[in-house]
């Protein structure tokens, strides 16, 4: 992270069994299980059960924070990280995908506070992979 105050992963998941993203009791142990994967301490959490169903859930985290937002209904959900402290964004990418047992994980890499010494990057450049 040279250069940037932090990097802002976002992941789209599609494709996933409505039943695994509707409930907070369901979502919890895994974004917990996935946050064990990294070097990042949580201060605190807060999750919204949606009726009939759907998720939404923070994690603020001493170095900033992960995220989720679930629509059952439509097979998908948004993740987001962000973080002034490297993650192995590969390893999370996997467990996403393993976890929720996903075949359409998508990253877009986002580096946010490109400090002004740095080479003139051109910050909207988000890197993009797929996890197939």
């Amino acid at each position: 992270m040279q250069n940037t105050i932090g990097v802002h992963y976002v992941w789209d998941v599609r494709n996933i069994d409505p039943h695994r993203i509707e409930w907070v009791d369901t979502i919890r142990p895994i974004m917990e299980r996935i946050l064990r994967l990294t070097p990042l301490d949580i201060v605190s959490e807060s999750y919204k059960q949606f009726d009939p169903v759907g998720v939404t859930g923070v994690y603020l985290l001493s170095e900033s924070h992960f995220s989720i937002h679930t629509w059952p209904e439509h097979g998908y959900m948004g993740l987001d990280l962000f973080s002034c402290v490297a993650v192995d964004y590969d390893l999370i990418s996997q467990e996403i995908k393993a976890l929720w047992q996903s075949d359409d994980v998508n990253l877009r890499i986002i580096k946010r506070g490109v400090l002004q010494d740095s080479a003139r990057e051109d910050i909207s450049q988000d890197l993009e992979s797929s996890i197939k």
